[in-house]
């Protein structure tokens, strides 16, 4: 059974093909019988069609090229291409589009290196198309060609430039890895490769290559290739930036898993939580977490599938012919046909029908019933029927509707599941997926939780009853002991068999007198019942033209021990700046001038409480405005990115201040009325030698200002402020060391 712990460093290298970018021939034939021109028009059946392909290199290597293109009513028919020595070398391919007089189509054909080795003797080489078609009805019928293949300038290549690396399956969390190559010398290019080390930090999961070029001993110039998987993250909180308020929690919610671990560290050691989703309690600065889906490793098996209890609806209206695709969830079966796909509720009413997108490539995970079809990255396609080749080198999400989403599992290796010549098989297991390639003849099995490929060897005749589609759909079983089976209808007879992978014993999981030709079958864990399809009717359920249907069967699953761990995904949770406040004082007298307030972190808050106003120095807070006692003044900051509020506060206490009460109690001064209209008076109940008048507004601002000498006790005294506007005023009177302070407050 799988064991894929975190981080594995089991190298899985991917060798794509070499190619050369230096030393490469690349050239379009010239039509010899049109004068030289880069195409030949065809004129009738049996015509002999001459290109020439000068200055050729006869150190070929790799695999050679030579690409017809050509446009016109071919439809089934083809031309032959002869060699200099007109001896046939193919054919190119009918027409995929039938009569069509365009656009243009193509065939690629190989001839050997010997081959081109040979040819090029006189340094050029000449092939020569003989069409088994006129051009019928189409204005233009014409042919045109292109030649490329790999040389050296002296002999062949000694040694092919090959990249190594000590782990191709990485995560974006990984140190970078060293790169070394051979021959040595060379240079490695492609997406993450600086100098001589491939670094996964920032890139998104998906494959990429890295490409090596180096010369060797005879200056031969090769590229090599490999390929690199960043395996995938869990998603969390659907991949925003994620903020918490200062002193406030937050959840982290992590998808595209089956379980999940949070970590307080990188190492992964201290876990804090095995949940989805993670409440994370006020935070006070920015801080990380760490999470990684669980690897689960399941057990399962299809104990029998019977005809008790069944059930059968007619698709045909819906769907249309058979043509195989067969996907089950919680909740609904659905199924392709030719003319759309169909979904049905899990006891197939009628009315529940609903058509939706053919998907040729879909299965279900039978552990969770997520729907996902077979994709490839570089096309960004998925297989349609009669495809004339695909590789899978991911699976790609369906919602409920058919639709893609952006859910990927990337595979460890690309897999090469041919054309429609040659049957697949596309098994749905518990959390597994089971692959069959009618080209490579291979078993293959994907770890639907981290993508991993088990290639289980090699079988020639599975025995697929065959479908009309690209493949046929059947139940993968597994054993905590890593052995795999396959649930399939075989072309032998009409039973439900069971295959050991890749070529054990084969048993019987239920037995039919006739099953038509059922070619897509699953099982369903949640309601215990094996799904079906087949053409027409069969004697055991009946049916008249497209026959979908279920009956009971058993099937058994358990989690296995030793579950790993997924490439683990950073999470920051940002926290804003803390808003902290400083002021110049604690302390004033209620005659101190306005102290500033500009104290605030972050700057571009606001101040506000009792006796906080504004002058030309900003913000302010005015000791007489708020006269004595303790105040609090409060800084108040909300940032702009994630719309957190803080606020600081800082406490004020205004004093009277000792001197001025004994002014006035030894000087006896008095002002009146308070309040007044702006005529006012004032007294001394003693002598005055000299006196200073000073009187200011709350901001601070000079409005009145007298000098008084000889002031006689008793002896009113008016000022007058009838100019000034309404408001609290400070009358500031002086005396040597003595002060005497007082606010009074002007109405009309």
């Amino acid at each position: 059974m799988k064991k894929i712990l975190l981080l594995a460093t089991g190298a899985m290298l991917y060798l794509l093909p070499q190619t050369t970018t230096a030393q490469t021939y690349s050239a379009w034939g010239t039509a010899i019988n049109q004068h030289n021109n880069m195409y030949d028009t065809i004129s009738a059946s049996g015509d002999s069609l001459k290109f020439q392909f000068a200055n050729t290199y006869a150190t070929a290597w790799g695999t050679p090229k030579l690409v017809v293109y050509y446009e016109g009513k071919f439809g089934n028919n083809y031309m032959q291409v002869f060699n200099e020595t007109l001896t046939s070398i193919g054919y190119t391919n009918p027409s995929s589009l039938g009569y069509d007089c365009s656009p243009e189509d193509s065939t690629v054909l190989n001839p050997t290196t010997t081959q081109i080795n040979t040819w090029t003797a006189n340094n050029s080489i000449v092939f020569t198309f003989i069409p088994n078609s006129g051009p019928g009805v189409c204005i233009t019928s014409r042919v045109r060609a292109r030649l490329v293949y790999n040389y050296c300038l002296s002999g062949l290549p000694l040694q092919y430039a090959t990249p190594l690396i000590s782990n191709s399956s990485v995560c974006a969390t990984d140190a970078p890895y060293a790169l070394t190559g051979t021959p040595t010398g060379g240079t490695f290019s492609g997406i993450g490769v600086t100098g001589s080390s491939f670094n996964p930090a920032n890139l998104i999961s998906g494959h990429y290559t890295v490409f090596y070029t180096a010369t060797d001993s005879q200056t031969c110039t090769t590229t090599g290739s490999l390929n690199i998987l960043v395996r995938p993250t869990p998603v969390v909180n659907n991949n925003t930036t994620i903020y918490a308020c200062n002193g406030s929690s937050v959840n982290l919610t992590a998808t595209q898993g089956n379980g999940f671990v949070w970590f307080s560290d990188a190492a992964l050691t201290n876990s804090i939580a095995a949940t989805s989703t993670l409440t994370i309690p006020s935070l006070t600065q920015t801080t990380n977490y760490w999470v990684a889906a669980t690897d689960i490793n399941n057990a399962f098996a299809v104990n029998s599938v019977t005809n008790t209890n069944f059930a059968i609806v007619d698709e045909n209206g819906l769907a249309g012919d058979d043509r195989g695709g067969m996907a089950v969830t919680k909740t609904h079966i659905y199924l392709n046909g030719d003319n759309n796909a169909v979904r049905y509720d899990l006891n197939l009413t009628p009315a529940s029908g609903v058509v939706l997108p053919i998907r040729d490539g879909m299965f279900s995970d039978l552990r969770n019933g997520k729907i996902w079809s077979l994709w490839n990255t570089i096309t960004n396609a998925s297989p349609i029927n009669s495809p004339s080749q695909f590789t899978a080198n991911a699976l790609r999400g369906l919602d409920s509707n058919l639709n893609f989403t952006s859910e990927y599992v990337y595979l460890s290796q690309a897999l090469d599941l041919g054309n429609n010549s040659q049957q697949n098989g596309i098994f749905a297991g518990f959390g597994y997926l089971g692959l069959y390639s009618g080209n490579t003849q291979h078993w293959y099995v994907i770890d639907m939780d981290n993508g991993s490929v088990s290639d289980l060897g090699y079988l020639s005749n599975p025995q697929f009853y065959g479908s009309e589609n690209w493949s046929d759909w059947g139940v993968l079983e597994s054993t905590c002991a890593g052995v795999y089976s396959v649930i399939y209808h075989a072309n032998t007879d009409a039973n439900i068999h069971r295959r050991i992978l890749p070529n054990g014993a084969v048993t019987t999981v239920g037995t039919f007198t006739d099953l038509s030709d059922m070619a897509s079958l699953t099982f369903n864990p949640w309601n215990n019942r094996w799904y079906w399809h087949y053409e027409g009717s069969s004697s055991v359920f009946g049916g008249s033209a497209e026959t979908l249907g279920y009956a009971d069967a058993v099937g058994t699953n358990s989690v296995c021990n030793a579950n790993g761990l997924s490439c683990p995904k950073k999470v920051t949770v940002n926290v804003p700046t803390n808003v902290t406040f400083t002021i110049s004082t604690a302390s004033a007298c209620v005659s101190n001038n306005a102290i500033p307030l500009n104290g605030g972190v972050p700057a571009g808050g606001t101040y506000s409480g009792i006796g906080v106003g504004t002058n030309t120095a900003g913000t302010v807070f005015y000791p007489a405005l708020a006269g004595a006692g303790t105040y609090t003044i409060t800084y108040t900051y909300i940032d702009v990115v994630s719309g957190c509020l803080d606020a600081a506060s800082k406490t004020v206490t205004v004093n009277l201040c000792t001197g001025i009460e004994e002014l006035t109690n030894v000087s006896g001064i008095n002002v009146f009325p308070n309040p007044n209209s702006g005529n006012f008076s004032y007294t001394a109940n003693s002598d005055i030698k000299k006196l200073t008048i000073e009187i200011t507004d709350i901001q601070g601002r000079m409005i009145y200002t007298s000098q008084e000498n000889d002031i006689i006790s008793g002896i009113t005294k008016q000022i007058s402020l009838t100019d000034v506007a309404p408001g609290i005023y400070l009358v500031k009177m002086i005396s040597g060391a003595d002060q005497h302070v007082q606010r009074i407050s002007i109405i009309r």
